[in-house]
């Protein structure tokens, strides 16, 4: 449940999923999705003043069922903005009117974020950025659904940028303008790593760079890998061992133990900012905040003021200063007493999406800038030029020009299909292999956006042939279910209808994973 107090209301937020719609008593509204179908998730909201109930509402919507956390709803003035199900519904404070709903995710949104005067939506398939009305403004799908193996779907909103991660922990950078910035990719390799680690992994194998490093710290570290499910030899032992333990013995069976996980050991400039990660990631979850900002200062000093977080150091100065000072401190320029908790936390999100490469253990990312959903505004800016400049970042690839095709974009991967496009004065045509598409001068974002999916594996073609010769080309897309959805057909004539046909699949493994 969520409680908001607004002035003299308090609204309180309830996951009402298993109310029975035959039984709609106690509630003064209904506010349903017009698809027909049965909601998956519902909400019951209710409105009270000094204790006396006002008025209560039930609202529901189809797609992937939703729960009520944190972040599922915020109020915004004189509005509350609530997630359920594919949709975001915003009601008026005071009486809990329907000021507009939008379906804004194929699947599930799961959390809602203000920005200005907006709203930006962590949906399953898509991030969103809506206006006060309620107005798609633009929305960025990735190469998979944007939520991890262990269920977390936290979207960071840093000053110039939102971060998101995928399924397959790759990392997505957004500006407010729906433009990517970056995309960073997990090594298919480390797979085996994609299982939970224990938050005290960043400061265990950062032990060398910390003088005096407590070693029973290495014991709770076992313990909670065991709880995870890691099961190494060297660990079991290190988890049973007493407390205090023999700094050697424990060195060894930590070290061993390491090895068996495949996690690596920090040292120099990487250990302390490994273990320094530790403190900062409770920091940006709001866990003791004031804390863990006093520890990474105290470690500041053991590292001989280590330039990597300096930061720290001075906005914990900046906050004891305004504790002593009446307000007042001269280490953070703008820092106040009202805003000071905020800078901290949005400080350790952006330090740790700067420094994740160094800090990670067992995910090798490698990134790439990109522009997912490329604008085309400049009228010296050709099509061509467009995607030249887009794909420009992956020597992989092989972009050339033909006779007959003002440009053919081919992969080295095995079943994958080559990419070719056709200008003209009236139209381009676009060729997924043989498989192609006809498009209006002005679609040029679209074509773009196209080849981007087609390059990232969220297309594929199924093919069919007879003798060794291609006559049907079936352009596909995934659904929400991850089941592939049928696009588009394009066919010569067959006249042996009556030979029974062989089917291949090509596909463009993504581009983006080395």
């Amino acid at each position: 449940m969520l409680t908001f107090n607004v002035n003299e209301y308090t609204i309180t937020v309830n996951d009402a999923t298993s109310h029975a719609l035959n039984n709609l008593s106690g509630f003064d509204a209904v506010y349903l999705n017009d698809d027909g179908y049965k909601p998956t998730s519902m909400q019951a909201i209710h409105l009270h003043s000094d204790g006396v109930p006002l008025k209560s509402i039930l609202l529901g919507a189809t797609g992937g069922g939703t729960g009520v956390y944190d972040n599922t709803a915020l109020i915004d003035n004189d509005r509350l903005v609530t997630c359920c199900s594919d949709t975001v519904f915003c009601l008026s404070t005071t009486r809990l009117d329907l000021l507009w709903q939008t379906k804004v995710d194929m699947a599930t949104c799961f959390a809602v974020y203000q920005y200005q005067q907006d709203y930006i939506v962590h949906g399953e398939l898509e991030i969103s950025r809506l206006d006060s009305r309620g107005n798609i403004v633009w929305q960025n799908s990735g190469a998979d659904i944007f939520v991890t193996p262990h269920g977390d779907s936290n979207l960071i909103l840093l000053e110039d940028g939102i971060v998101a991660t995928d399924f397959k922990f790759s990392k997505y950078v957004f500006d407010y303008d729906g433009n990517a910035i970056s995309y960073t990719t997990v090594n298919s390799e480390s797979t085996s790593m994609l299982r939970p680690l224990s938050p005290l992994t960043y400061q265990v194998v950062a032990y060398r760079s910390v003088p005096d490093y407590n070693m029973d710290e290495c014991v709770d570290w076992a313990m909670e890998m065991v709880k995870l499910g890691y099961d190494t030899e060297n660990l079991l032992i290190l988890a049973g061992l007493s407390k205090p333990v023999n700094y050697f013995e424990t060195v060894t069976y930590l070290e061993a133990a390491v090895r068996e996980i495949r996690l690596k050991l920090k040292a120099g400039d990487e250990g302390v900012i490994s273990y320094s990660s530790y403190y900062i990631m409770q920091i940006a979850h709001g866990i003791d905040i004031r804390e863990n900002l006093r520890k990474i200062s105290v470690y500041y000093a053991d590292t001989d003021h280590h330039e990597s977080i300096e930061s720290f150091d001075q906005l914990r100065w900046a906050w004891d200063d305004m504790d002593w000072n009446d307000g007042q401190q001269w280490y953070w320029p703008g820092a106040t007493l009202d805003n000071i908790e905020k800078i901290v936390i949005d400080t350790a999100k952006q330090w740790l999406v700067n420094n994740e490469p160094i800090y990670s253990q067992g995910l090798d990312t490698h990134t790439h800038e990109v522009t997912a959903k490329p604008q085309i505004t400049e009228e010296d800016v050709s099509l061509i030029d467009a995607i030249k400049m887009t794909l420009r970042h992956y020597p992989e690839l092989v972009i050339e020009n033909q006779e007959a095709y003002e440009l053919v974009i081919r992969t080295n991967i095995e079943n994958g299909f080559a990419i070719g496009l056709v200008t003209s004065d009236r139209e381009y045509t676009l060729y997924f292999d043989d498989y192609h598409m006809h498009y209006d001068i002005g679609d040029e974002e679209e074509i773009l956006q196209l080849i981007v999916h087609a390059l990232t594996g969220m297309l594929r073609l199924e093919v069919y042939s007879k003798y060794g010769h291609d006559y049907k080309w079936i352009l596909q897309q995934k659904d929400t279910n991850q089941d592939w959805q049928n696009k588009g057909t394009t066919a010569i004539l067959n006249l042996r209808f009556w030979i029974k046909p062989e089917t291949r699949y090509l596909q463009n493994d993504s581009i983006f994973i080395s």
